[in-house]
């Protein structure tokens, strides 16, 4: 591997102008993946949102009565998924 994170044969193809059909075709993969396009802690507060608007009452009455430490595992649960989402991304570069 290069500096960049690249495989040194990849930026080889790349100077030369051709990307053999594997790799681009990882490429493809990899740049259309959702992860990359995505926030975990916007999808999470979207979905509460939309939960609290279908539910209402019964939903924020819910919510009232979790157990203020339930709150701290989800965001640590949270920011678990979004330290192996980044580990996961910087493999795969």
């Amino acid at each position: 591997m290069n500096a960049s994170g690249d495989n040194m044969s990849s930026s080889r193809y790349h100077s030369e102008g051709t990307i053999p059909s594997k790799e681009l075709r990882r490429r493809q993969i990899k740049f259309s993946d959702p992860v990359n396009q995505l926030s975990l802690e916007t999808s999470v507060r979207d979905n509460l949102q939309t939960c609290a608007a279908l539910h209402g009452k019964s939903f924020d009455s819910a919510m009232s009565r979790m157990d203020g430490s339930t709150g701290y595992s989800i965001e640590a649960c949270i920011e678990d998924a979004v330290a192996m989402v980044v580990i996961n991304v910087n493999l795969m570069n």
